[in-house]
């Protein structure tokens, strides 16, 4: 398919809003495991150590404090790059083969082109499960599921299920040849399908390569749950993979990496750095490494260093810990005050390593209440992971300092999700 972007696509995209956002490509400069399946892929921009990025990128949306590396001012604290699925996306065989009336231009309705708003090929939309559920009731083989399709639409907690855990691509493999490429594209919902990572800073290595360096780290999103609301066997799982992430973590060195051409905030960090506060940063998995830009940012400012900033991430193991040796450097001067190891699978004793604490057999929460919260000054949490983690941290946090505590949350959501019902 190459970049070519069909005409008929171009003209269904702009009568609906859809946007086209500008794409800018980067350099792979190496990739690493630095964790169990999770990867640190270290980017470059062609441009001077010392550019101005406000001219490589669009920081419309992220106008607040930025991370100083060493000379030169990059990018805004907590800073995030959108990045699209690849053309060849996993799931577009699965989709294409079920489609009825096939067509050599069905891709050109299902993947985003060049920054446009493609459908969101994730959980079917009400709208296409009617439809899908019209078509099959008039076909003989697909009559008695289509019977049990309409029946999940007509129960709010059915209906909730089948979104959670099935996707398009496994709804049609029940329900084949029943809609075309054109009527997923006109009743999924418009959604770019980009995901955001965090833009961590690379200082060092932009001073050495002469050029504006940085990371994200990727881990690869895998999630399976039951599914049963089809007459399936009870036991049956089905596996889905992270479109963006599966991408990201196959990327070499030499390879290039489309991203959206706009910086993006994180939610927690869209107010200004506050120096004479202290910090208590709590993460769930590598979403910790979200607090090194603004450590850098308060590294920057050697007149804070007596500010604590204490950092709590909540992992399975001491194995799933990203190895980042940028937390050392920044203990060492004191602008980390220590990291608090949440290790809620890890058979171990618990140890201290430095201002590394491995609190094995605990939880991120378990961890806050071992911390006498009412001793810090004037403290401002910052609470990054998965949306159902942050909302037990904040409401812990309530729970012990009030409703007025200062928490500022960056969420995500999982999709796939596990029915709220046993089995």
């Amino acid at each position: 398919m190459g970049r070519q972007i069909n005409p008929n696509v171009t003209a269904l995209n702009k009568a609906v809003g859809r946007k086209q956002y500008p794409l800018k490509t980067l350099n792979v400069i190496k990739t690493a495991e630095s964790a169990a399946g999770t990867f640190t892929i270290t980017l470059s921009i062609d441009a001077d150590y010392d550019a101005d990025m406000a001219q490589t990128f669009n920081m419309s949306k992220a106008q607040h404090t930025s991370f100083i590396a060493q000379d030169g001012i990059y990018f805004p604290v907590g800073s995030g790059l959108g990045i699209p699925p690849h053309n060849d996306s996993a799931a577009l065989p699965r989709i294409c083969v079920a489609l009825r009336d096939q067509q050599a231009d069905d891709r050109d309705y299902l993947a985003p082109h060049d920054g446009y708003a493609g459908p969101d090929l994730s959980a079917p939309s009400k709208k296409l499960l009617k439809k899908i559920q019209h078509a099959a009731q008039s076909r003989p083989h697909l009559s008695v599921k289509a019977q049990r399709l309409n029946a999940i639409l007509n129960s709010v907690n059915d209906l909730k299920e089948l979104q959670a855990v099935y996707d398009v691509a496994d709804i049609l493999e029940h329900f084949p040849d029943t809609v075309t490429a054109r009527d997923l594209w006109a009743l999924q919902p418009a959604a770019s399908m980009t995901k955001t990572y965090t833009i961590i800073p690379e200082p060092a290595l932009s001073k050495a390569e002469n050029k504006p360096c940085f990371s994200i780290s990727v881990r690869r999103q895998q999630a399976s749950a039951p599914q049963r609301l089809l007459d399936e066997n009870p036991a049956t799982n089905q596996i889905h993979d992270g479109e963006v992430s599966t991408y990201l973590c196959a990327l070499k060195a030499g390879d290039t990496l489309p991203v959206v051409n706009i910086v993006k905030p994180q939610k927690a960090f869209k107010a200004p750095y506050e120096p004479q506060r202290d910090v208590v940063f709590i993460a769930q998995g590598n979403a910790h490494e979200r607090s090194l830009s603004y450590l850098h940012e308060k590294q920057a400012n050697k007149a804070t260093l007596k500010q604590q900033f204490i950092l709590v991430s909540g992992f399975k193991t001491e194995a799933d810990i990203p190895k980042n040796d940028a937390f050392k450097p920044l203990a060492k001067d004191g602008t980390l005050t220590r990291i608090y190891y949440a290790l809620s699978r890890d058979k171990k004793a618990p140890h201290a390593q430095g201002h590394e604490h491995f609190c094995t057999g605990k939880r991120a929460t378990e961890i806050l209440d071992d911390i006498d919260l009412n001793a810090l000054n004037s403290p401002v949490f910052y609470v990054a992971g998965g949306n159902a983690f942050c909302a037990a941290i904040e409401s812990q946090l309530q729970s012990k300092l009030g409703a007025k505590a200062d928490i500022r949350i960056s969420g995500s959501k999982t999709r796939i999700q596990k029915p709220s019902t046993p089995l």
